[in-house]
């Protein structure tokens, strides 16, 4: 049975991220460090930093929003999909695609409006 504290743990919030994030520390010095020894500028530091910031601002676009929709859903019930990018404060473009998302894992499902046929409803699978 799926919870959302279990989606929590499962979905970007793990020891994999931290792998990555260190992965990408040790890369970014490697280029960093041979940059230095050349005398070139945004040497070791610089591409450290800038590197492992990449990183992270890429895990958090890809894992960042998941949990703040499905915990919107659960407590305002089904949503339109712009009245939940209303809420979560995102533009409906951008959430389109995190929505798409957890559709895909199966914790959230798209259902027809009964007040309006032409748009549809997002609501928690059962599983959730």
């Amino acid at each position: 049975m799926f919870t959302i504290a279990a989606i929590a743990a499962s979905d970007g919030q793990g020891w994999r991220q931290v792998g990555e994030l260190g992965l990408a520390f040790g890369l970014s010095s490697i280029i960093g460090l041979e940059r230095q020894l050349r005398a070139k500028s945004a040497g070791l530091r610089t591409q450290a930093i800038v590197g492992t910031a990449s990183a992270l601002f890429l895990l958090v676009s890809k894992y960042g929003f998941g949990n703040v929709l499905l915990g919107q859903v659960v407590a305002e019930g089904p949503l339109r999909l712009s009245d939940l990018a209303t809420v979560a404060r995102m533009h409906p473009a951008a959430l389109t695609r995190q929505v798409q998302a957890l559709e895909a894992e199966g914790y959230i499902e798209r259902r027809p409006d009964p007040d309006d046929g032409r748009r549809t409803l997002l609501s928690l699978t059962p599983a959730c």
